[in-house]
């Protein structure tokens, strides 16, 4: 009997858990769209995302109790005599809280990106430079919390199986752009309202620049979807929607 050989790494966490990665190939089948609508994607920090359709995704950020207790057994560490058997145990009862919690988000986001996936047929989000902005240090745990490299890569790698396409686009001025005639204009990040000083237009910041994201990645392709209404994704389940909010198990 012919056996194909199996290639993998194995992994051990700080947490003491152990993992097996394995390598399978995957057949190459013709891409066959979904045929939903087309949405942009504006990612956030109070608001995990919101959609050029008006819907909009509620972060789920790391629960008080948990922050508490993680800083309390970091506090542990701290008192533990360094290269004790206290303060191993200690640094591995913190690993494994950590990791529970870094769980509970990449759930979350397995979730989301399902969902969105079988619900658009294509998504265009802004290919943020994550790196940079981790730099200011006011933003550096909410953007690092936030796991949008994370999130995306699960976006491109669940998209073809599901019929959707995703897209990333260059994020220069979208949330400075007005969304109905073009003009470009100044903003402090503290004005959530986009005011058009052109044509008077008023809408959401963050809606605004979903809008444009969405506009940017099909110029010229047309049948955009782009809009100000609030549409509930036909293809997601009841769960997920509620009132053009999504929200994620």
């Amino acid at each position: 009997m012919n056996h194909r050989e199996i290639e993998g790494t194995i992994k051990k966490t700080k947490s003491q858990e152990w993992y097996i990665a394995l390598a399978v190939e995957k057949e190459d089948n013709p891409f066959i769209s979904n045929n939903r609508d087309k949405v942009g994607m504006d990612l956030g920090i109070n608001k995990y995302a919101v959609l050029s359709d008006g819907s909009i995704i509620q972060n789920k950020h790391i629960s008080k109790a948990d922050r508490t207790k993680l800083k309390r057994l970091q506090r542990i560490i701290s008192r533990r005599k360094k290269g004790s058997h206290k303060r191993r145990k200690a640094v591995l009862n913190y690993a494994r809280k950590y990791e529970h919690t870094a769980r509970i988000r990449e759930d979350w986001l397995h979730k989301l990106s399902y969902n969105l996936v079988n619900s658009y047929s294509f998504i265009a989000y802004e290919e943020l430079k994550v790196a940079n902005m981790m730099k200011n240090h006011h933003l550096a745990r909410s953007i690092g919390e936030e796991s949008w490299g994370n999130f995306i890569n699960y976006l491109q790698y669940k998209a073809e199986s599901a019929g959707c396409v995703v897209v990333g686009v260059n994020p220069k001025d979208t949330s400075k752009t007005c969304s109905e005639c073009g003009n470009i204009q100044d903003m402090l990040l503290s004005e959530r309202t986009f005011h058009c000083q052109k044509c008077g237009m008023s809408k959401d910041r963050d809606l605004n620049a979903s809008i444009n994201i969405l506009k940017r990645a099909t110029s010229g392709q047309g049948g955009s979807h782009a809009s100000g209404d609030i549409v509930s994704p036909s293809a997601m389940k009841a769960d997920f929607v509620e009132r053009g909010t999504i929200r994620v198990a």
